[in-house]
């Protein structure tokens, strides 16, 4: 079993590098595979170099979620993403990126 883990993290670390999720640490590597494999840690992972990511090329100081107006949220900084979650995902056509993510508030 301890095998298979450290074969797992491996993996994980490479698909994590060749597709620049560069916002990990060793610790997220092993919370990712350690209780059996965690999905929404991986997604919190790629939300976070997606926020990084978008922030440094749009050169953002915040992002700010709206909604009804009762229930504002601030982010600027990646931690402050752990106050959300991934609800569900979607095809986007004719655009950059082929698959985008709807995230709510937790």
């Amino acid at each position: 079993m301890i095998k298979i883990k450290k074969k797992s993290k491996k993996l994980l670390k490479q698909y994590l590098d060749i597709n620049n999720f560069s916002h990990y640490t060793q610790l997220d590597l092993n919370q990712l595979i350690d209780n059996g494999f965690d999905i929404h840690k991986l997604q919190q992972i790629q939300l976070k170099s997606f926020f990084n990511e978008y922030k440094k090329r749009c050169k953002w100081d915040s992002l700010v979620f709206c909604g009804s107006g009762k229930n504002v949220k601030v982010l600027e900084k990646d931690t402050d993403l752990k106050h959300f979650s991934i609800t569900s995902d979607y095809f986007r056509i004719a655009q950059t990126y082929k698959i985008g993510w709807y995230i709510e508030p937790k």
